[in-house]
């Protein structure tokens, strides 16, 4: 039992990973979309002088979002972020405040607040001691109630993962190598924003991370420092993009060569356009705020739908993956069992795959996947989906179909497939499909069947494939 638990966790740690790097992906695409909107309506230049401008209106006042630390007590820590002061109420037998209160004693007023609890996630050792933690507004029913300071342990990983859109507010942190700068998401990162400096208004933190081994990494003439890192960096052809801690905070690295990049959120551009009131560059910060303002509002809306998504599909394949696809079934049998009405199962296997693999090389053989899975896909009803269940494993579920109209719609597929080969190979398929039926019970019965089917249909392309070669 404990093996199985083991393997069970270790299953839903790289489960987590994936979904992080899909998570990552996905969030890196939407800023270089945000990017190409901006240098469509205006040009560089525009830009940059309306951030210099942002900035001498805010006074040059330090643009990272550090909590200082005020005073604890038994059950609560009081920290400051700028002039707001807010309260963390913990209570005293929780794991966190045992881990912390050491450190408690250990810091003075106006301290960033430091932890030395370590962490690791799946097999990879990822410590950093001590650590600069920043903070991630705690919110319910829409109101800010706290600051959420830190929670490593697994389990709590997972329900904030389950809670990502109510929670996070990711942080972009980036020194550069004299501590000029400490720019947070909720800003924009310059080539020169040399007004700020982290280590002036600083010193003692800026010597605390300067002394420390390995306190931050060091890329193209850029330090940045990251809490908790627990995924490799994705490289693309502007910048690289880190996942965080559990406050899920996404860290970007913008190469140096690059006049400027925009992170932006509603908040950050709300406060930007009241500033911008009375400026004579308000007209063009107005359309800017009103472009960054519907491109946040409308990723908040779609954000929930983008995150339900990638929890169900296959990454390769961009397929549903085998829970959901089970899921989906589970779901359209029940509907057959009050109202019955026709249930086509499609149960295929890839040929060749292996082959492919051998002979030529697994990126040819995943391009064999996806070919398969969008020819499914755009040829699929409305009603339809295509699930992954395996390594060359489908299920086409086709509710409303009947064995004839699932036989002509696969036939369809067929003939669509054939027309493409991979290195020497035809794209083909073994087959199996048939009517859901009483007597199948569940959908395991349902998918049991549907193979048995699929695999006659294989042997028999093997018989005769060995006649072929007998007659030869």
């Amino acid at each position: 039992r404990i093996l199985n638990k083991r393997a069970e966790i270790t299953n839903n740690e790289s489960n987590l990973i994936r979904i992080q790097k899909e998570l990552i992906a996905s969030d890196f695409e939407q800023i270089r979309w945000d990017m190409r909107v901006l240098h469509k309506l205006f040009s560089d230049q525009n830009i940059y002088q309306q951030v210099q401008n942002a900035s001498y209106l805010l006074d040059h006042k330090p643009n990272y979002r550090a909590l200082t630390y005020i005073s604890s007590s038994n059950q609560m820590i009081r920290l400051k972020q700028n002039t707001d002061t807010y309260d963390v109420i913990l209570g005293r037998d929780t794991t966190f405040y045992q881990s912390i209160k050491p450190n408690l004693k250990m810091l003075s007023p106006d301290d960033i607040f430091i932890s030395n609890i370590q962490f690791s996630l799946n097999t990879e050792s990822m410590f950093y001691e001590p650590m600069i933690y920043f903070g991630t507004p705690h919110i319910e029913n829409n109101q800010t109630i706290g600051w959420i300071l830190l929670d490593v342990s697994l389990e709590s990983m997972f329900l904030k993962f389950k809670d990502l859109r109510a929670t996070s507010t990711g942080e972009m942190m980036l020194l550069s190598r004299r501590g000029d700068y400490f720019i947070d998401k909720q800003n924009l990162l310059l080539n020169n924003p040399s007004a700020i400096s982290f280590a002036a208004q600083k010193p003692f933190v800026w010597q605390n991370i300067t002394t420390r081994s390995s306190p931050f990494n060091y890329l193209d003439g850029v330090y940045f420092f990251d809490d908790l890192t627990i995924e490799a960096k994705l490289s693309n052809d502007i910048g690289n993009i880190y996942i965080q801690d559990s406050f899920w905070h996404i860290v970007t690295y913008i190469p140096m060569t690059h006049k400027f990049a925009n992170v932006f959120d509603s908040a950050y551009t709300t406060s930007i356009f009241i500033l911008m009131q009375n400026n004579p560059f308000s007209y063009l910060m107005a359309l800017i705020y009103a472009t960054l303002y519907s491109l946040t509002v409308t990723n908040h809306a779609l954000f929930t739908e983008k995150f339900r998504r990638l929890s169900q599909i296959d990454p390769l394949t961009q397929a549903f993956n085998r829970r959901h696809g089970f899921e989906l079934l589970h779901k359209a049998i029940e509907k057959h069992q009050k109202s019955p009405y026709p249930l086509s199962l499609i149960f295929i296997d890839v040929d060749h795959l292996k082959q492919v693999n051998d002979e030529f090389d697994h990126k040819l053989g995943d391009q064999m996947l996806i070919f398969i899975v969008s020819t499914f896909e755009r040829l699929l009803p409305k009603q339809g989906s295509i699930s992954r269940i395996g390594g060359d494993e489908f299920l086409i579920l086709l509710p409303d179909f009947t064995q004839e109209e699932a036989d002509n719609f696969i036939s369809q597929v067929q003939h669509e497939c054939r027309k493409q080969h991979f290195g020497t190979y035809p794209c083909e398929f073994s087959v199996g499909n048939l009517l859901y039926q009483d007597e199948f019970g569940n959908a395991d019965g349902f998918v049991k069947e549907a193979d048995a089917l699929m695999y006659k249909d294989k042997m028999e392309k093997k018989t005769v494939i060995r006649d072929h070669l007998r007659n030869e």
